[in-house]
């Protein structure tokens, strides 16, 4: 019989749960390290068909922004440069917004054959959110695309197996774990035939584990008998480690900080020029060690990489370090600026690490890289860290990101210091670099326009290039499609505020050219509306679309064609609505500024919203999904009021009330006023409808004291269905003539709504009204008196009048004469 130690042995069982993945979108194969997860998917692999095409993924550590980084770059070998940039820019798909669009990618792209992604090491993909998304797919990709995870640990919880429904293969520990039969035929597939009781004692000292069986089969190959050295690591390095030749065992302990690698790297990385030489021949005789010829690189398994690094850590500290930094230089020197960090930072190579966050920008660095980057700047030597003053503007850009703004500003003041005592820098360098401080300074200032402008303009002064302190592709207003929520701060000030940001503007782009341009024609837009003032509102429309679609700026496009369709809806004209918004979403794809569909969705839900339509609003919208969103924090304010506005077209009063704390909160942490004067006025109609009117009144009252010294009647004629007879209630109190204003662009709201309903959705308004009080209100419309209505529904005429009063309230119907006609007309 041939001996072989390459033999791959693959129980009945487990071929049978193998053989099931070409028959689920997804398989998921878990257990521990050294139980031939693998090796059993390899067998699988090597066997489909060459029509398939197969992709391979090692993941390597690190946070999701690296994995999706590589998996980018493994589907552009496929489909090409274009498609990975693409996957790039688009970021990981962690909410619903984003997963349909790569899903709407994915079927342009997959071929008609049989196409398998292969995801090993799952388990080292940072954060739980890509469950969301590995859920997704899973109910999603069309038939002939497979995804096959490998895991140390469970994939899938139980909920989510349930929401799966029978749509995932599931391989466990069970699975893979040799039986007595598994173990006898095994050795004898390898050529060496053992008797029962070896094989009683395998089963004792391994439990079935396929790493422990391979240890105790070279062993027994070696010299006749089976290993009692205990641990996994102890028989690993006795049988497989000590004995290799000295050349191989220093470049495997070199290269024991790296689970997958390529040739030219650990040649680099270890010094030596015959490194792929003994790699190859590792490779022969090593089971724990692996070729990948897809990407043409070796792969560690987990138990050799813990148990040679062992080796390593016995290495004196500078040779670790020395290793630990020519690694990290091999991957600045190839583009992984946040591998690069994290090496140079093991090595306690300070001025490596700040190289790395230089050359980076801090792009890969995000939120789930926190902890990680806190601990950098705050072990680095303050000499070191002053010597790269880059790194250090890098540093309190996320600093404000992570909304840590007394660190930030703590930060900035020592960089201030230290750049007034550099004397290596030139006059041109300095002054560029405190520039850069005044515009992330401004960043603390944010939605005081002032305040922004000042340091603006102090660094127009300072500088003689743009800033990099802000990328030139940066979405303007973190994606909301209002100016005007972000910027109103103050009641009274809104004339005021609209002016200077038109001064405050022209230095912002000479800082950073034509990003946000038509901002400031936007924000006066949106003054002229919230006055009714349709005219002028359409002129600033026209300046600002002008301007941004001239400086290739989509989120001002956005902005500016929300402000139109906005007063188009309030004059009745809908028909502009949905092609408007087809385009802008083709626009938003078009450029890849994925941020914006957030921003799209919001802007379809606050007019369906408006017109009583809430379900037509995007799934995660109208389902209260607030978190599945990218949309950064400066916005959120925005879609909680987008969100508000829904819950009251639902019905669903008690919720909104429920929220009042928690919005009021988030509104205040940078002042936006309009945000507030929107949540009371969304309280008071909602108050009202559960019978708390005297609340009603407090809060609608509390409103108009902010919005009416500038005048802001639109947010007050917008609920005109729900607040229309609380503002006759309150005509007579210190906003008489306002309230006169606002009830007179009510009437012509609640026109503009009946005609959009009649003319683009077939119906009447509901007006919230109940059956019983429809019912009686279309009887009067018609004619009859309330005792032909009474006698007709067999109800009391009292009752008759409280619902007819009810009603009129509800609609809006509040002229003393001629209310049977105006129902008539709301009615149709």
């Amino acid at each position: 019989m041939q001996l072989s130690l390459d033999n791959i042995y693959i129980s009945a069982r487990l071929q049978k749960k193998l053989d099931r993945i070409p028959m689920y979108p997804l398989t998921t194969v878990v257990a521990p390290a050294g139980y031939g997860k693998t090796t059993a998917v390899r067998w699988f692999r090597e066997g489909l068909s060459k029509e398939c095409m197969v992709l391979r993924l090692n993941v390597l550590g690190g946070g999701l922004n690296e994995f999706w980084r590589d998996f980018a770059e493994l589907i552009g070998r496929e489909a090409g440069a274009s498609f990975s940039e693409t996957l790039l820019k688009m970021g990981p798909p962690l909410d619903t917004t984003t997963q349909r669009e790569f899903l709407r990618k994915i079927h342009e792209l997959a071929p008609a054959r049989e196409t398998y992604l292969f995801v090993d090491d799952y388990h080292l993909v940072e954060g739980e959110m890509m469950t969301g998304f590995v859920l997704f797919i899973s109910r999603n990709l069309p038939k002939h695309i497979h995804v096959v995870l490998i895991s140390r640990i469970a994939v899938l919880s139980i909920r989510d197996r349930l929401l799966l429904s029978g749509r995932v293969n599931e391989i466990e520990e069970g699975d893979l774990r040799f039986d007595a039969q598994d173990i006898g035929n095994y050795f004898a597939q390898c050529g060496y035939p053992i008797s029962s009781e070896d094989i009683s004692h395998l089963i004792y000292i391994s439990e079935g584990w396929a790493a422990a069986l391979y240890l105790n089969l070279v062993s027994y190959a070696d010299t006749g008998k089976f290993s009692d050295f205990g641990d996994i690591h102890t028989m690993m390095g006795t049988i497989l480690f000590e004995p290799l030749p000295p050349d191989e065992k220093e470049l495997l302990t070199v290269m024991s900080m790296m689970l997958v690698f390529s040739a030219s790297q650990a040649e680099w990385i270890s010094g030596r020029a015959d490194a792929e030489i003994l790699l190859r021949r590792l490779a022969r005789s090593n089971g724990f060690i692996t070729y990948i010829s897809q990407d043409g690189t070796y792969k560690l398994h987990h138990l050799m990489q813990e148990s040679v690094q062992q080796a390593f850590a016995r290495l004196p500290e500078e040779q670790q370090a020395k290793y630990l930094s020519r690694a990290g230089m091999w991957q600045l020197e190839h583009g992984y600026a946040a591998s690069a960090a994290r090496l140079f930072y093991k090595a306690r190579d300070f001025h490596g690490l700040m190289r790395a966050v230089e050359c980076g920008q801090g792009a890969d660095l995000s939120a789930e890289h926190k902890n990680e980057m806190l601990a950098w700047f705050r072990e680095c030597p303050r000499a070191v860290c002053n010597a790269y003053p880059v790194a250090m503007l890098v540093y309190a850009r996320r600093l404000f990101t992570f909304n840590m703004r007394a660190e930030c500003t703590a930060t900035l003041d020592g960089l201030l210091q230290s750049l007034n005592t550099n004397t290596t820098l030139s006059e041109a360098e300095k002054n560029n670099l405190l520039g850069e401080v005044e515009i992330v300074k401004s960043f603390l200032d944010f939605n005081n326009i002032k305040a922004m402008s000042a340091h603006h303009r102090r660094a127009c002064v300072l500088m003689d290039r743009p800033t990099t302190a802000v990328s030139p592709t940066a979405v303007w207003g973190y994606g909301s499609p209002s100016v005007l929520i972000s910027y109103y701060r103050l009641p009274g000030t809104l004339d005021r505020e609209v002016a200077v940001m038109k001064e405050s503007m022209p230095f912002w782009y000479r800082l950073n050219p034509n990003q946000g341009s038509g901002a400031e024609h936007v924000m006066e837009g949106e003054a002229f509306l919230m006055r009714g003032s349709f005219v002028d509102a359409e002129i600033c429309q026209y300046r600002a679309l002008h301007d941004a679609e001239r400086d290739g700026q989509l989120c001002m496009v956005l902005a500016a064609h929300f402000l139109r369709l906005r007063a188009e809806v309030l004059q009745g004209e809908f028909s502009g609505v949905e092609p408007t918004l087809r385009t802008l979403r083709d626009k938003v794809l078009a450029q890849q500024e994925y941020v914006l569909l957030h921003s799209i969705d919001m802007c379809e839900a606050w007019l369906y919203a408006l017109l009583g339509q809430p379900h037509s609003a995007a799934d995660w919208l109208d389902e209260g999904q607030l978190e599945d969103t990218r949309l950064l924090f400066p916005s959120v304010p925005f879609l909680n009021t987008v969100y508000g506005q829904l819950l009251l077209a639902q019905g669903q009063f008690t919720r909104l009330i429920a929220r009042e704390e928690n919005e009021r909160r988030l509104y205040r942490v940078y002042p936006m006023l309009l945000c507030e004067i929107y949540l009371d006025i969304q309280l008071a109609g909602a108050l009202e409808r559960v019978g708390k009117h005297r609340a009603a009144i407090i809060h609608l009252s509390q409103a108009l004291n902010v919005a009416m010294p500038d005048r802001l009647y639109l947010p007050f004629v917008e609920n005109q269905e729900y607040i229309a007879a609380l503002l006759c209630e309150l005509k007579s109190g210190p906003w008489e003539k306002e309230i006169g204003t606002i009830l007179e662009q009510c009437a012509q709201w609640r026109a503009a709504n009946l005609q959009i309903q009649h003319t683009a959705f077939g119906q009447a308004p509901s007006f919230g009204l109940t059956e019983k009080e429809r019912s009686i209100a279309r009887l009067a419309a018609e004619g009859h008196t309330n005792k032909e209505i009474a006698a007709q529904m067999f109800l009391s005429e009292s009752r008759v009048k409280a619902c007819l009063g009810s009603a009129f309230q509800k609609m809006g119907i509040t002229e003393k004469r001629n209310k049977r006609s105006a129902l008539k007309h709301l009615l149709g």
